[in-house]
């Protein structure tokens, strides 16, 4: 993928963890469209993560 990618984790409130795959279109321009790829749970007394 030439897209940049990074992650940002969210809700970490002790029972589940939501984590964000987060891309933009191109590296060239300050003003990229950004877009969430995937996103991903880990909750509390569930084996794996889930994708959501």
């Amino acid at each position: 993928m030439s897209a940049w990618e990074r992650h940002e984790v969210r809700h970490p409130d002790g029972r589940r963890l939501t984590a964000d795959l987060r891309v933009v279109d191109t590296l060239s321009r300050r003003d990229a469209a950004e877009s969430t790829l995937a996103r991903f749970v880990v909750e509390d007394g569930r084996p794996g993560v889930r994708v959501i």
